[in-house]
């Protein structure tokens, strides 16, 4: 999606977040394959932008709580929205029966099985 003044990491957090709600930094980091330092800047930028808000722990004040900002909840869901037409306008050629094998031979791919 051209002119996104994100990153494919930024945005890969901001969809996590949205999926899981409140998520520990280091969670984030494992859910998005990211390590410790990748996840880091990656918060900070997002911080910055005012996406995302950082947090302690009510029950653990070692770990370090994100959420989104009412702001990266429309961000991420606009983009979400558009990332599915696009991902529409690249099926079309397809028939729904191929659409439908061809996104099983994907999930299949990206599974961890």
């Amino acid at each position: 999606m051209a002119g996104e003044d994100l990153s494919p990491t930024q945005y890969a957090a901001l969809a996590t977040i949205l999926r899981y709600g409140e998520v520990s930094q280091n969670h984030l980091g494992r859910l998005t394959a990211m390590d410790p330092s990748t996840i880091s800047i990656v918060v900070r930028k997002l911080l910055k932008q005012g996406l995302i808000k950082r947090s302690n722990s009510d029950t653990d004040q070692r770990l370090t709580i994100i959420t989104l900002t009412d702001a990266g909840a429309h961000y991420t869901l606009e983009r979400l929205e558009r990332s599915m037409e696009v991902g529409q306008r690249l099926l079309s050629p397809l028939s729904p029966e191929e659409q439908a094998t061809l996104l099983e031979l994907l999930h299949r791919i990206g599974s961890e099985d």
